[in-house]
């Protein structure tokens, strides 16, 4: 588990035994946080989803870092967030993370 917000996180492929079920790879699973899957968020808004990764990109924030996904996420809810929690896994050899995160005021 990596406790360093701008540190590459594991990715969950579909080869690893590791991820054949949900695993921590960021924080730890807190009361109040919301969690939503990052398939989910790319199926209900795929464009917002992708502008996400690209504003992530332009940052030059590490890939799959917490850092990262916050970016992602702050776009997408056009509201900024602390991600507090990621886990990882696959589905019929798509990665997929989720998040747990909280929405900050201002």
């Amino acid at each position: 588990m990596v406790s360093r917000r701008n540190v590459r996180l594991a990715y969950p492929h579909s080869t690893s035994e590791r991820f054949r079920t949900e695993q921590t790879i960021f924080g730890r699973k807190k009361e109040g946080l919301t969690y939503e899957y990052s398939d989910r968020l790319r199926q209900w808004d795929a464009l917002k989803y992708q502008e996400g990764i690209e504003l992530a990109e332009v940052s030059l924030t590490p890939q799959r870092s917490a850092d990262y996904f916050e970016i992602l996420l702050s776009h997408y809810y056009d509201k900024r967030v602390r991600i507090e929690h990621i886990l990882a896994s696959h589905s019929d050899g798509y990665a997929y993370w989720v998040f747990g995160f909280r929405f900050l005021r201002g």
